[in-house]
């Protein structure tokens, strides 16, 4: 089980493996600045430069899952091993772990399986 995720342009990101979608980055994330926490305890920054379609990842917190950034013809892509329940992609300053989404509309939360959700 894993997931694959990459840029794309206007702000997006493919997300490949275990779930197939393109997450629209949300608003807050003007400055290409956004954080993804996953279920199993990752947290991980990136910075998505649109015009490149390429964003650069780093894990800040190592969870359960097996993380990896790979660079493939100076492209970026971060790949995960494990059995993800959920994640929530949104500003930098404004995603953290946890079990909930917290209250900001900025958040996107995906569950695995799921609708998407957002914070309300």
């Amino acid at each position: 089980m894993s997931v694959r995720i990459e840029a794309m342009n206007d702000r997006q990101l493919a997300l490949s493996g275990d779930l197939d979608a393109v997450v629209v980055l949300p608003a807050g994330t003007q400055d290409g600045r956004f954080s993804i926490a996953f279920s199993d305890g990752t947290l991980i920054n990136g910075t998505h430069d649109g015009s490149a379609q390429n964003c650069a990842f780093e894990v800040q917190v190592e969870g359960a899952s097996m993380v990896r950034v790979e660079r493939d013809t100076g492209k970026d892509a971060l790949v995960l091993d494990w059995r993800m329940e959920w994640m929530m992609v949104g500003p930098r300053a404004e995603i953290m772990c946890g079990r909930e989404l917290h209250d900001c509309s900025e958040q996107l939360g995906f569950g695995f399986g799921n609708e998407m959700m957002r914070a309300a």
